[in-house]
């Protein structure tokens, strides 16, 4: 886990491009602590820079950028099958001079080229200069972030948007697409960021530059929508049971390899408790764990029912109080954290979490992933209790919507608004639509942007929640949060292997028999049922405190002055909340113009 900054030029490297380099290297420093170091390559024009956080072979041995032969790598994050591909490797006589896991994966792709992509489990991101061109990587689910810019110069790219952002002078001028996007999800999606020219490499993807000049972009990897057989669907049996748990240990045991102290970020949910219980109960692991409180505040605390869990386990557990950081102080660490749009408040508390953990370890174990790999969230359930009227054709939608207005049951009549491509969307802003309806260009973007989820309701959320909201949303929440104060997060749940275990399912099977059905199955094997909550509650920041410090109207161009006035006057209402956290966001991005 580091950070990682570089360019191609379109001509030679001179002594200030160098010095550019070190400059905005540094000023990633935060993310790797343990040291920094270049390669520069003069009359290529190409400059590689790392900082480190040393967890794998922490010698100075291991340290980066890492050359061999003609091949040099800058890399950010883990590849957690590094000891199964070293001994396939050195059957093949490979030699090796260290332990980490970088030499093994520059090793791999001077066999293998890009095809070793396909054997990695990991999370990361990289750039590798095999002598004539530099290939940018990222893992799969967009778990280690990168950023790129096609300047005249040159491709510049960076582990964080702040380091561009303030190279090149850039100005947070989001397009109407860009303004529609947020305002609908919190985010703006990949590889777009509001700011010009500067964009969020998408998961997965393969981008190779030559001579100062983006000339291949490939994604040499997605999830695939599970198909939903016909018939009538059965409960999920012990057997297949018994291979999601199996492909769940497998993966959680070379996400323990680490040669620094650990740590379980801890809440009394099913993923993180799934987590802990595998670690403790199938490889007698000790590693403490951590969890949030929310004392005195709207939001549910589950510092009592995690300690209990803990107890059962017999894990060290320490409980932190989430009201370090709030108010006005609260969206300013917001913003400082991205560097670009993202409403999830979720990075504030997990801010303080890894500021706590980080004085006693380096990585953590998190259960981030869980509600997409087993379609946990509420509305999987709601689409799927509703799919059949949710994947009606539109006048079909249009009657139900009244009926469902008259007898107001307004969740149900906001997720019937226009297609059912847009059901996602109409279901996240629930009783908020009066107000969207009036951003500029929302029909044209939403019709263009969902126009391939033509799945049942249920599957084509989940997909479009591991394709675009996890990596643009939830990772970056925890990732940026954590890497802040140079702490390493982990998810077991996000493992390609445990996905297809997963999805050779029937997705009915999965999300018809009960809320999350299929990991509470293999969680009541290490845990007893009663110390597991029944109701899922989610890990929610109290908004309370940053609306509150906001008693001015946000001035926000490109967004009608009568749209944000209303957004101010229902900012403690419902979904109204969320709504104008994103105003305030938008507001303090152009503000900083």
């Amino acid at each position: 886990m580091c950070g990682i900054f570089g360019f191609s030029l379109v001509r030679d490297l001179n002594a200030s491009d160098i010095d550019i380099g070190l400059q905005q290297l540094n000023s990633l420093s935060h993310r790797g602590p343990d040291g920094q170091g270049h390669a520069s390559f003069d009359e290529q024009g190409v400059f590689i820079g790392h900082c480190r956080l040393a967890i794998i072979d922490t010698s100075k041995r291991a340290s980066q950028p890492m050359s061999r032969d003609r091949f040099t790598i800058a890399h950010n994050g883990e590849i957690y099958n590094f000891v199964e591909l070293r001994e396939i490797l050195e059957k093949k006589g490979v030699k090796f001079t260290t332990d980490s896991d970088t030499e093994v994966l520059i090793n791999a792709w001077r066999n293998n080229g890009v095809d070793c992509l396909k054997e990695l489990d990991g999370m990361f991101s990289f750039a590798l200069f095999d002598g004539e061109v530099t290939n940018l990587v990222t893992d799969p689910f967009g778990e280690k972030p990168l950023y790129l810019l096609q300047h005249d110069e040159g491709v510049y790219y960076a582990s964080e948007p702040a380091a561009l952002i303030k190279l090149f002078g850039l100005k947070f001028e989001p397009t109407e697409f860009d303004l529609a996007a947020f305002l609908t999800l919190g985010f703006i999606p990949a590889p777009e960021t509001g700011f010009k020219n500067l964009q969020q490499v998408e998961p997965g993807s393969h981008i190779v530059i030559t001579d100062g000049k983006i000339t291949r972009t490939t994604r040499y990897w997605t999830p695939v929508e599970p198909v939903v057989p016909g018939g009538r669907p059965k409960p999920v049996s012990e057997s297949q049971i018994d291979i999601i748990n199996e492909a769940l240990i497998e993966s959680l045991k070379v996400r323990l390899r680490s040669d620094v102290p650990m740590s379980i970020f801890l809440s009394s949910g099913v993923d993180s408790t799934l987590i802990a219980a595998i670690a403790a109960k199938e490889f007698s692991t000790d590693i403490p764990a951590i969890t949030v409180g929310f004392a005195e505040t709207s939001v549910h605390d589950e510092s009592a029912s995690a300690s209990a869990i803990a107890k059962y386990l017999g894990l060290n557990h320490e409980v932190i109080h989430g009201d370090r950081t709030g108010g006005a102080d609260a969206l300013d660490l917001l913003l400082s954290l991205y560097g670009c749009a993202n409403d999830n408040v979720t990075a504030i508390p997990s801010f303080d979490m890894a500021s706590a953990v980080r004085n006693s370890a380096t990585v953590a174990l998190s259960g981030m992933g869980g509600d997409e790999l087993f379609y946990g969230y509420n509305k999987y359930q709601f689409f799927y209790e509703h799919n059949s009227i949710l994947s009606s054709p539109r006048s079909l939608r249009a009657v139900a919507r009244w009926f469902s207005k008259v007898s107001h049951r307004m969740t149900a009549a906001d997720s019937l608004r226009r297609s059912r491509q847009w059901t996602y969307a109409n279901y996240k802003n629930v009783g908020i639509w009066d107000l969207l309806e009036s951003v500029s260009s929302l029909d044209k973007w939403g019709d263009e942007f969902f126009s391939g989820y033509e799945q049942s309701q249920y599957v084509a959320a989940r997909h479009f929640d591991l394709t675009h909201v996890l990596p643009g949303s939830y990772i970056p929440a925890i990732e940026r949060s954590s890497m802040r104060v140079a702490l390493e997060v982990r998810t077991p749940f996000l493992n390609r292997n445990l996905l297809s275990a997963v999805d050779q399912l029937d997705p009915r099977s999965v999300v018809g028999f009960g809320q999350k059905s299929v990991a509470r199955r293999i969680l009541n094997r290490y845990v007893p049922d009663h110390l597991i909550p029944a109701v899922k509650r989610g890990f929610i920041y109290p908004l309370d405190q940053i609306i509150e410090s906001q008693m001015i109207s946000p001035q926000i161009p490109g967004i009608g002055n009568d749209l944000i006035i209303d957004s101010m006057d229902r900012r403690q209402q419902g979904k109204g909340r969320e709504l104008f956290v994103r105003m305030l966001v938008l507001d303090r991005l152009m503000a900083a113009n």
